[in-house]
């Protein structure tokens, strides 16, 4: 199996997981996520997610969000609102000022931006 075709797979999987999350999945308390939305993001991240930069943890937030965080200098990290599918990059920079980026993804060039952007930052 390809090493991009696997790393589909890891990140499909993931989030079909996190979709069978239901209200209150932490000791009473985090949100269920939207299906239709997680759908959206497990297509979009399983069909373009770059082969060269390693897969991140993909954990769900109490607000009912999504977060997507690297082991990599810095802890980059991707918060994506399941509501309005705009995504907030941030990683920690040591003697200067943290980097922030947002993102759209509603749209496929927000995708594309998103990804070129991590290949960039984590390539």
């Amino acid at each position: 199996m390809k090493s991009g075709v696997l790393q589909s797979h890891v990140l499909v999987e993931r989030l079909e997981e996190l979709s069978d999350l239901s209200l209150g999945w932490h000791d009473g308390a985090g949100r269920a996520l939207d299906k239709t939305k997680l759908a959206f993001i497990s297509q979009r991240l399983g069909g373009r997610y770059p082969e060269k930069i390693s897969l991140p943890v993909i954990a769900p937030t109490l607000e009912g969000n999504l977060l997507l965080e690297w082991n990599f200098p810095g802890d980059p990290s991707v918060d994506i609102n399941l509501e309005n599918l705009h995504a907030e990059f941030h990683m920690f920079r040591a003697g200067t000022q943290d980097m922030e980026m947002e993102f759209d993804l509603n749209e496929d060039a927000g995708w594309t931006h998103l990804f070129d952007f991590l290949k960039h930052i984590l390539g």
